[in-house]
């Protein structure tokens, strides 16, 4: 059984002309509302917009106990700033996907003024009708001893890679 973790904002970004509104991709919900307008705005160059993610009930209960608690009830954000024109001119290109490093910040609805940020740097290329995307979880700071856990976590056991390389290949 794969298991889909709780940081995939960047498998928004890598989804984020082909999904609707609102999605139930198996363990998290992912908000591109507002990216979803902006794009659609034809006159409008420019892309500066958020995008959300929450775990589900379903997707919590397929992550290692340790990390439960604290992955409960967290949503994660970043803001998508870029030139529409740079999206398919230099993050998507053929047999690549690279969009710029990101900085994500997730907040918990039980515990204020704490925070979790994380370093995400995607860059899948595509080797004949499949797409390989190394793990790119850089950096976890503000969960303590369980930021490296978590890093470990979404690096290798979550499949979070292999779910983007999936859906790659599905839109490719």
């Amino acid at each position: 059984m794969r298991v889909r973790p709780l940081l995939p904002l960047l498998c928004a970004l890598a989804l984020l002309v082909g999904l609707p509104d609102r999605t139930h991709a198996q363990d998290f919900d992912i908000d591109l509302s507002q990216c979803r307008e902006q794009l659609k705005a034809f006159a409008r160059p420019q892309l500066d917009c958020p995008v959300s993610v929450t775990p589900t009930d379903r997707g919590l209960e397929r992550v290692p106990e340790v990390l439960r608690q604290l992955l409960s009830g967290l949503t994660c954000t970043t803001q998508l700033r870029a030139n529409k024109a740079d999206v398919y001119g230099q993050w998507i290109t053929p047999g690549r996907f690279d969009p710029p490093r990101k900085q994500i910040v997730c907040q918990h609805s039980q515990i204020k003024n704490q925070r979790l940020s994380a370093t995400v740097d995607v860059t899948c290329t595509r080797d004949g009708d499949s797409w390989s995307c190394p793990p790119g979880v850089e950096k976890i700071e503000g969960a303590g001893m369980l930021s490296q856990y978590l890093t470990q976590y979404l690096n290798q056991g979550s499949g979070l890679w292999k779910g983007l390389e999936e859906e790659l290949a599905k839109r490719d």
